[in-house]
């Protein structure tokens, strides 16, 4: 899922990438999340997704941190149901 969202944010051949994060969409800021300096957005949260890190401080890129990620959560489903053939349900 995570590799389909980079591919998706990857720039194609007509200068766009195929997936955009609309700037201004929320509705309602959590002001909890804002008092906690945590994410409001998955626009904020794109900057936030972090790996763990292995003893010698190097990334582990086989699973994120998950830790304020829902944003980012609902944009891999709806990559995923996207790329998925019609006729296949996801669990």
């Amino acid at each position: 899922g995570i590799q389909a969202v980079k591919d998706r944010l990857a720039i194609a051949g007509d200068g766009k990438p195929r997936i955009f994060i609309m700037r201004g969409a929320l509705v309602e800021e959590d002001e909890s999340l804002a008092m906690a300096r945590k994410p409001i957005c998955t626009e904020q949260e794109v900057v936030a997704y972090a790996w763990p890190k292995t003893t010698d401080g190097r990334p582990i890129k086989e699973q994120p941190v998950k830790v304020d990620d829902h944003g980012m959560d609902a944009m891999r489903y709806m990559v995923k149901y996207l790329d998925e053939p019609r006729g296949v349900f996801l669990a």
